[in-house]
């Protein structure tokens, strides 16, 4: 993300819980996400779970970008 988005989140979060806890939601994809690049090998069940993550990590990208453009205007 932009810094200027990046301001905007960190300067929204305390009013707006859906960003808040979309903001949360992507540092724990996030975090998931580096646990299972770490692995040299991934079973199809990882496998699943890394599209699976990559999925709601952008989907919740996707809903902070739209809250996002109502405080941009």
């Amino acid at each position: 993300m932009e810094s200027y988005e990046m301001s905007l989140i960190k300067g929204h979060l305390s009013e707006n819980p859906e960003l808040s806890g979309l903001w949360q939601e992507h540092h724990d994809y996030e975090k998931r996400l580096a646990k299972l690049g770490r692995k040299s090998f991934l079973s199809l069940e990882e496998e699943m779970e890394e599209r699976r993550l990559k999925l709601a990590k952008l989907k919740g990208k996707t809903r902070m970008a739209q809250i996002l453009e109502t405080y941009k205007h």
